[in-house]
């Protein structure tokens, strides 16, 4: 057995190759050890793709599987390719066999013997070597027959395929029925969740081929059936775009979705329409300042639990109303949902950045990933992360870890990729950045001895400070 295992865009690991190799023992017994199986490993999209090639002595074999999991894609492949080496170890043997063997079923008790009068004869069949489903179309072709008995390919042992029906019955159920090889019953079927994407499905379904597919909730218990022409007709689901109206920052299958409304407080975006929507956009330093309209527009009552969360949401925005981007109609709209809610703002906010700034136990991808938008100016990509803390020396301490972090960030196509840590006491914030982006954060914010973790007074909103200033100097330099 030689194995060769390619990586297009995806690393073949140690630990692949020995996944591959050990499933590949599976086709052993139908090849022997002379065979080559050539596999190639790579990723489209969300799906990652095994595709496996077999060369045997006067034969070939191919299986390619898509899934989120390549070790599922692998598992499918292995299953594909058994499958197929059944069948072609099946129609050798069968070949092989030039003789029929001939086989004397007796159901004589006695030539003497008498019930009722009358004397059972002796039966002789004619047994012939067949794949059960050669035995099968064999039967249906003969229904009258009720009952056919063979020698089955697969084990050399005699099998009867029975049925108690008439002929009628027996040729109709014959000719609605599906074969066994057919149905995906391998212990790593292609499933989809509930909540998958239309298009993510249809990448699948045209990769796979089947005709149906299980829908499984999260524990992988079967919800339900998806047949391939229930994709043909589907409802786009009715969406709302809350604090944000860039394409980049919104939810996965964004583009399959009705976007109702619009509610936002940035920049316009990329989201487009095909209809007219309602679009309320109002330059303050929170989206929920123009809920709180919302509510008063429609004579809505705020709930008390309702009227705390967007004061957090509020005072988080504006940094306790220290950011530039904070209004009057923010602080006032605060003053008013804190008297609903019954907090102090100033003790309440204080509490609450206090008791959200602790950043002790993260990692620092989860710190780098907790709060990153995406931006696009003249073709050059942006990635810019904010966390708000009080604790910048845990993330010195782990400085240079963030740094090749952001660096990485650059090998998916992000020219510019920063991290502000943001101190809401001192009013500014610090900065780590990805190395080609040291003259362009230098020039953005008149740093003149720049260096990774440098502090930066009054900085403190990204949408105000920080992506302006960056976006200026690159429209400039380019």
């Amino acid at each position: 057995m030689n194995i060769k295992i390619t990586g297009k865009e995806l690393k073949a690991t140690e630990a692949i190759k020995d996944y591959i190799e050990k499933k590949a023992d599976r086709l052993v017994k139908y090849f022997g050890e002379d065979f080559d199986l050539y596999a190639t490993i790579k990723t489209e999209g969300a799906e990652q793709i095994a595709e496996m090639d077999v060369k045997a002595v006067g034969e070939r074999i191919r299986a390619v599987t898509a899934h989120r999991d390549l070790y599922a894609s692998i598992d499918k492949d292995i299953d594909i390719l058994e499958g197929q080496a059944r069948k072609v170890k099946t129609k050798k043997d069968k070949q092989n066999m030039t003789e029929s063997i001939r086989m004397k079923e007796s159901l004589k008790l006695e030539e003497e013997h008498e019930i009722e009068g009358e004397i059972l004869k002796t039966l002789y069949y004619e047994i012939k070597p067949l794949a059960p489903e050669d035995a099968k179309l064999k039967l249906e072709e003969r229904p009258q027959d009720k009952f056919l008995t063979f020698i089955n390919l697969e084990n050399n042992k005699v099998n009867v395929i029975y049925t108690p029906y008439d002929t009628y019955t027996t040729s109709t159920k014959i000719r609605i029925s599906e074969y066994a090889k057919n149905i995906n019953i391998n212990e790593n079927p292609v499933v989809f969740n509930s909540l998958d994407y239309r298009s993510e499905i249809l990448d699948v379904i045209n990769k796979c081929g089947h005709t149906n597919y299980p829908i499984v909730d999260k524990k992988g218990h079967c919800l339900g059936l998806l047949k391939v022409t229930d994709t043909n007709s589907f409802e786009k689901q009715d969406v709302i775009l809350v604090d944000h109206n860039q394409k980049s920052q919104s939810v996965e299958g964004i583009d399959e979705a009705n976007i109702l409304e619009i509610v936002d407080h940035h920049n316009l975006g990329t989201i487009g329409t095909t209809m007219p929507i309602s679009f309320r956009s109002m330059p303050v330093g929170c989206t929920c300042t123009i809920i709180y309209n919302l509510y008063e527009e429609n004579h809505i009552t705020i709930p008390k639990e309702i009227a705390g969360l967007m004061l957090s949401a509020i005072l988080s925005d504006t940094m306790i109303f220290k950011s530039p981007t904070t209004t009057q109609l923010d602080i006032d709209v605060a003053n008013k949902l804190a008297k609903i809610a019954d907090v102090d703002i100033d003790k309440y906010g204080y509490e609450m950045f206090k008791a959200g700034s602790s950043i002790k136990g993260m990692k620092p991808e989860e710190i780098l990933s907790q709060d990153m938008k995406n931006y696009n100016v003249d073709d050059v990509a942006l990635a810019i992360s904010q966390i708000t803390t009080m604790d910048y020396e845990e993330i010195e301490k782990d400085l240079s870890k963030y740094v090749e972090l952001l660096n990485n960030l650059e090998k998916q196509g992000f020219k510019i990729a920063v991290l502000f840590i943001t101190d809401v006491i001192k009013n500014g914030s610090y900065v780590v950045y990805n190395d080609s982006a040291k003259e362009i954060i230098a020039d953005s914010f008149n740093i003149s001895d720049i260096k990774q973790g440098i502090y930066l007074q009054d900085i403190v909103s990204r949408k105000k400070q920080m992506l302006p200033n960056i976006m200026e100097v690159i429209e400039k330099k380019i």
